[in-house]
């Protein structure tokens, strides 16, 4: 977790990854921890929890992921380089809230085959599967195998019209086997086991 944050000269710091995490650090001669708070990636939305313990002036720097189209905050920010730049004067127990507004992208792999993404996170079509116990090692150690359950894959549509709702992207596809439009359901892929990711 160390590399989570950057000091620059005496009064910047850079939150560098986007991730948990607590900083304790020395600002002008007065202790400041911050604790980052966040479900990132499969939540766009951070909480800076900073405690001082005296008043102390410095830059809070925020790298602002390339995917992101807008930020949303109460604060007043500039931006450098990338960063997100908020200076002011923090107290002893304060709060920076922002969010990071996207939209679902559509992407192409090296096969020319179209994938969906929103924010940091791919999004595949789940597919059921029913699971056998392999070879065991030792009590709650063992291979697991995982069989599909459905046969049906899809196609890529121009007019998917894809939308993100509740942490799902809901998208049209074909349906290779009936060659009709339907609506599938996409969740993001560290969520899956069995998936069709990419769509031609």
């Amino acid at each position: 977790m160390q590399s989570c944050w950057l000091k620059e000269e005496e009064n910047s710091l850079v939150a560098a990854a986007l991730s948990p995490n607590i900083l304790q650090t020395i600002v002008k001669n007065i202790p400041v921890k911050i604790e980052e708070i966040t479900n990132y990636p499969f939540d766009n939305q951070f909480i800076f929890k900073i405690k001082t313990e005296a008043p102390v002036h410095f830059k809070l720097k925020i790298r602002k992921p390339a995917w992101a189209t807008s930020v949303k905050t109460g604060e007043k920010y500039r931006m450098e380089k990338g960063l997100i730049v908020i200076e002011r004067t923090f107290y002893k127990n304060q709060q920076v809230k922002l969010e990071f507004l996207t939209g679902v992208r559509i992407l192409e792999d090296l096969n020319h085959e179209k994938y969906f993404a929103y924010g940091a996170l791919i999004y595949a079509k789940s597919i059921a599967a029913s699971v056998q116990t392999g070879k065991a090692y030792a009590p709650g150690f063992e291979d697991l195998m995982y069989a599909p359950k459905e046969t049906a894959r899809f196609e890529f549509l121009n007019n998917h019209n894809a939308q993100f709702r509740n942490g799902k992207i809901q998208v049209s596809l074909k349906n290779k086997e009936t060659q009709k439009s339907e609506q599938i359901e996409l969740v993001p892929f560290p969520k899956t086991i069995l998936r069709q990711a990419s769509f031609n």
